[in-house]
């Protein structure tokens, strides 16, 4: 067999390095977080980082996407000295509207299954950087890159999922079609996108409610049913605009329930809000912006009493 990994159209690519002669390495072409992990792997988008994000890679060549003989995901990684691409990563953006200067040359990375936290005050920026990293705005300076692919590139924005402060549904159609219509944007179609839909809908537990339109949802509902978009079509990533915003109790354990689970599939979350108690439970580390620059990047604290700002 030849020493490398397959693309899903069936051809290899060779692995920079000698595998020794008793390994042999097979491939199921998924559309899992882990499957793209090992697909940026093998096509050289790397660069350093921390042991847990070793840890994640090791895990994926060992169990998800990869069937090894006679090697493991762990001699993988020593052979070829090599690390996946972040699942996120922003690096010297910045955006000017007219002659004024809204986001002034932020660099983030987000690793697979992390959390990060955009903190600020209104106006810092964080919607603008949000915007951007899903490929909605074109930065003026910089790039976004999404498991190491520019968002300017359809394949990368596929792996992104976006639920905006303002919501992402349209009032006039059920919440089953609202998420059939975001399904097929990302390129679903036929027993994939039923598949889809319907799992998107039961994880936000709106599937008894799938017929009746978004406009006679209530505010919770409504997040729910734009996180249900976001998630339709298994992205590496979610960037999320204030989520927790004006919901009730009730809607935000689910939706906190709901991006846990995300994250322990191994989905990379990016959220901006104003509220500690969801940074504490989904977030390891925090960015505060102001006046559209990185003030600090820091692991979230361990009490929740201790705030992060400076």
């Amino acid at each position: 067999m030849a020493q490398g990994f397959p693309h899903e159209t069936g051809s290899f690519l060779c692995l920079p390095g000698a595998l020794p002669h008793n390994v042999s390495i097979s491939f199921e072409p998924q559309r899992s977080a882990g499957a793209r992990a090992a697909r940026a792997f093998a096509e050289g988008r790397v660069c350093h980082g921390e042991a847990a994000r070793k840890n994640r890679v090791i895990s994926w060549l060992n169990n998800v996407c990869l069937t090894l003989r006679g090697l493991s995901g762990a001699d993988v990684i020593g052979l070829v000295g090599m690390e996946l691409a972040w699942a996120l990563e922003a690096r010297d953006l910045s955006k000017w509207y007219g002659e004024r200067r809204v986001l002034r040359d932020v660099s983030i990375r987000l690793a697979a299954g992390e959390g990060m936290a955009l903190l600020g005050p209104n106006g810092s920026g964080k919607t603008t950087l949000l915007c951007l990293l899903a490929g909605v705005l074109r930065a003026d300076h910089g790039s976004a890159l999404c498991g190491g692919v520019c968002t300017s590139h359809k394949r990368a924005r596929r792996g992104v999922g976006f639920v905006p402060q303002s919501g992402a549904v349209y009032d006039d159609l059920s919440a089953l079609e609202n998420v059939a219509l975001f399904g097929r944007l990302h390129g679903l179609r036929g027993p994939t996108l039923r598949t889809s839909v319907e799992a998107s809908l039961r994880q936000t537990e709106l599937w008894d409610q799938r017929d009746a339109r978004a406009n006679t949802y209530s505010g919770g509902m409504r997040r729910r049913l734009s996180l249900a978009c976001a998630l339709v079509h298994a992205p590496a990533v979610l960037l999320l605009d204030e989520p927790f915003e004006g919901v009730d109790e009730d809607s935000r354990a689910h939706l906190l329930e709901v991006l846990s689970d995300s994250k322990r599939r191994g989905v990379a979350l990016l959220l901006s809000t104003h509220r500690l108690e969801e940074v504490a439970a989904l977030c390891e580390q925090f960015t505060l912006l102001r006046d559209g620059a990185v003030v600090a990047t820091r692991a979230v604290p361990e009490s929740d009493a201790d705030s992060p700002y400076p």
